[in-house]
Formats: structure tokens, sequence, C-alpha cells
């Protein structure tokens, strides 16, 4: 892939993590199952199996975005930490998650 060209796969990984960060800072408890973030994927675009769905997960768990409960082989428990809040809120940038938009823009 040349310099110039346009790397889609990591900007999609990306734009689902924030996906996933802001799906989560909607609901009260801050919390979602891997089941019920796959359709907000798809509402954005990003049409990935559950084990794609499972590295977003582990890899904004490893980067202390959020904390995570596995219930099971497939499905993981997300809830969103004050780290992963910060982001959303654009106090910090966490590497290789979309930087959320300015309020208002």
């Amino acid at each position: 892939m040349s310099s110039i060209a346009v790397d889609y796969e990591k900007l999609t990984r990306e734009k689902a993590r924030l996906v996933i960060l802001q799906e989560l800072a909607k609901q009260q408890s801050e919390s979602l199952s891997s089941a019920l973030l796959a359709p907000a994927l798809r509402l954005n675009a990003i049409y990935q199996d559950r084990p794609w769905l499972n590295q977003q997960i582990e890899y904004l768990r490893n980067l202390g975005a959020l904390t995570v409960i596995d219930i099971d082989d497939e499905i993981k428990l997300a809830t969103l930490s004050d780290h992963g809040k910060r982001h959303l809120d654009r106090e910090i940038t966490i590497e290789g998650v979309a930087r959320p938009r300015r309020p208002g823009i």
C-alpha cells in the first residue's frame, strides 16, 4: 500500500471503537453486552462478526477505556470507564479510537 493510500480497515476499527464508547455512554448503567453493541455498529455501516467486535472490546479494555466481564466465549459485558468517558468528553485522546466531534459541529 502506498503512503497516500487510505487504510480503510484501520479507519473502520477506530470508528467502531468510538461507536462502542458512545453506545455505552448512552446507557443509564453505561454497560451493554457485545450482542447488543453489534446492532449499533451496523447502524454506523460497520458490518463485522462477533469475534471482530470482541477484538475491539478487548482493545478498549487493554487501554483502560472500559471494563469487561466475560460472560462466555462469545459474549462480553462492557462498561464505560472514566478513561473512556474522558475520551468522549475530548479531555484526552485514546490511541486507535476515532476522536469524537466537538459538540455543536
